[in-house]
């Protein structure tokens, strides 16, 4: 019988035969199933290096099997509360789908209350059909396909074909007739749910009453405020390559260049991780400075943590040319990671930008983006009036600022995740990376190779989609737009005064034509002036003035809106022509 061992380093599931020779030795009998320490360690140290790519293709994967303490450290992902929506954009009055941590769910609100929000499994147990295409009447849950009803417990209240009083009620009570039921709460303006259902999830629930953003809870709202509600938009990328990115700041001015930074005045600045700890429970917190006096270095961790350290190359790297850079002044900046799906920004007095991100199925994820102000900041009149004309409006904030951020890297990501695992998913032989810069990305893979454990949607038995077209990639209406209730408003406002335009220009374009035909009519009798001065006459009108330039206005600003309505459905980002 063949044995499996499990990679930590990747989510591919290598299966070796008992007794099967290593790269450097065959194993003996206590090391047969783990790689010895020193093995380990040669191994990691060679394929970093890459110093000829024989030495690639010619090395074993490496791998590490899962002891009892790494399985018992594995991070319980269904015990934590994920964020579903914005509770402002869920219609009360209709199911809603959801997909989360690779569960097909569906939520709808019994009474129309903040408290009367409730989450099934979307499937029905007659017949398997989703519950999300159903309807709500009298506090319950409808099926459209039988008409079967499940009250907000789960429970089924009504069988519609059974007649029988006695059949009616056996079949009822039957747990087969029954709907799963997931803790929700509403907290911070985000609908969430435990995904763990039943008792088990109850008690889950009951231990972390209180799910959201640390910096939000009543406690701290003297100090912090939410200056922008919730941006949402679902991107199709895997949660770990979505978390990568995220927390990879020394991207921004590259792949953002012109919307969230410049690549031109790119300031090299240093990073470390506070306290050099990744632990499972509070994460990793990194300092992103400008360069001191002597480089910055990521250095091994206690011996607690010890097996949570990188090869020598990644983790001595330094930022020499930052280091010799006239240019490196700026500010102090702290970012991390809050298991499980929390990434802070912090930007000193300025305020915070909270990003939650969550899995929802194999190869797409979710992501939560709102921006946080400080009570005590002190800024220029200026820089307050221009955060609050860009944020004030949420559409346009949503279409001219946060979607074209996303634009800028989800593509090249989206193509990119594929060839990682088209190589075997092992990023610690596949990435290069030798500047401190990538410090974030390294503490985010170590902590999932060593806490992750199977994370949801992540797993070798989630079969990842097929690479998409950019315009399916970057689509905008459908990965927010349509779940979007401000959005969809200017998208109705944008067209009703599109068609405003547009009727104002063809009703001055029948007036100026009118006046024309009379003009030339007249002009064309025997013994009336000629058809240039005639012309000349209308022209030289108020009303006719008038229609031209409202013809010219209209058009204009017919074109103009309809550009702007096409941020909320596609908007191609060619990085060439930024």
């Amino acid at each position: 019988m063949m044995h499996q061992k499990y990679s930590l380093l990747s989510e591919t599931r290598y299966p070796i035969k008992l007794g099967s020779r290593g790269p450097l030795e065959s194993r003996s009998r206590k090391t047969k199933y783990c790689h010895s320490k020193l093995e380990h360690t040669a191994l990691r140290v060679l394929q970093t290096e890459r110093e000829t790519e024989y030495l690639n293709e010619s090395l074993e994967k490496p791998e590490i099997c899962i002891t009892e303490t790494q399985a018992a450290d594995a991070f319980p992902w269904f015990e934590h509360w994920c964020p579903a929506a914005p509770v402002s954009s869920l219609d009360p009055n209709r199911p809603t789908h959801i997909s989360m941590m690779g569960l097909d769910l569906v939520v709808w609100n019994s009474d129309g209350t903040s408290s009367g929000w409730h989450c099934f499994e979307d499937m029905c147990p007659h017949r398997l059909a989703p519950l999300s295409e159903g309807r709500v009447e009298n506090g319950q849950l409808h099926c459209a396909y039988h008409g079967w009803q499940f009250n907000s417990k789960g429970s089924c209240m009504k069988i519609p074909q059974i007649a029988d009083a006695e059949k009616h009620a056996n079949s009822c009570s039957s747990s087969r007739c029954s709907v799963r039921n997931y803790p929700v709460n509403v907290s911070q303006g985000l609908l969430w749910i435990l995904p763990l259902p039943g008792p088990m999830g109850e008690a889950a629930a009951a231990a972390k009453p209180s799910p959201g953003v640390p910096e939000l809870e009543e406690a701290a709202k003297n100090v912090w405020y939410q200056r922008t509600g919730w941006f949402v938009r679902d991107l199709p990328l895997r949660f770990d390559t979505a978390m990568e990115n995220i927390l990879d700041p020394s991207h921004v001015p590259f792949a953002h260049h012109g919307v969230q930074g410049n690549r031109k005045k790119v300031v090299h600045r240093e990073m470390h991780i506070i306290d050099q700890k990744v632990t499972k429970d509070v994460g990793f917190k990194i300092v992103n400075e400008p360069p001191q006096s002597s480089a910055t270095t990521l250095k091994t961790a206690s011996a607690d943590t010890q097996h949570l350290t990188q090869d020598s190359a990644q983790i001595k790297s330094t930022s020499k040319s930052g280091a010799n850079d006239a240019k490196n002044t700026g500010f102090k900046s702290n970012f991390g990671f809050q298991p499980p799906f929390l990434v802070s920004y912090e930007v000193g007095s300025f305020g915070a930008m909270k990003v939650l991100a969550t899995p929802t199925k194999p190869g797409w994820s979710r992501m939560f983006v709102s921006f946080l102000g400080r009570h005590d900041a002190k800024l220029p009149w200026f820089l307050k009036a221009l955060i609050m004309l860009k944020e004030g409006n949420p559409a346009i904030e949503h279409a001219l600022a946060r979607h074209p951020v996303l634009d800028g890297d989800t593509y090249m990501l989206h193509l990119e995740e594929r060839k990682l695992l088209a190589r075997g998913n092992n990023w610690s032989r596949e990435y290069f990376m030798p500047a401190n810069a990538d410090t974030g990305v390294i503490a985010w893979r170590r902590w999932l190779r060593d806490f992750g454990g199977e994370v949801p949607t992540l797993r070798a038995t989630d079969v990842m989609p097929d690479a998409m077209p950019r315009e399916q990639v970057l689509d905008r209406y459908h990965q927010h737009t349509k779940n979007c209730k401000d959005c969809q408003q200017a998208v109705k406002i944008t067209d009703i005064l599109s068609g405003i335009c547009l009727a104002v220009a063809a009703l001055s374009t029948i007036i100026f034509i009118s006046k024309l035909t009379t003009v030339m009519s007249i002009a064309a009798q025997p013994h009336s002036t000629t058809l240039v001065t005639a012309l000349m006459s209308v022209l030289q009108q108020p009303s006719s003035g008038l229609a031209v330039a409202l013809v010219v206005v209209g058009i204009f600003t017919w074109r103009a809106l309809q550009r702007f309505r096409r941020n909320f459905f596609f908007t191609d980002y060619v990085h060439a022509f930024k």
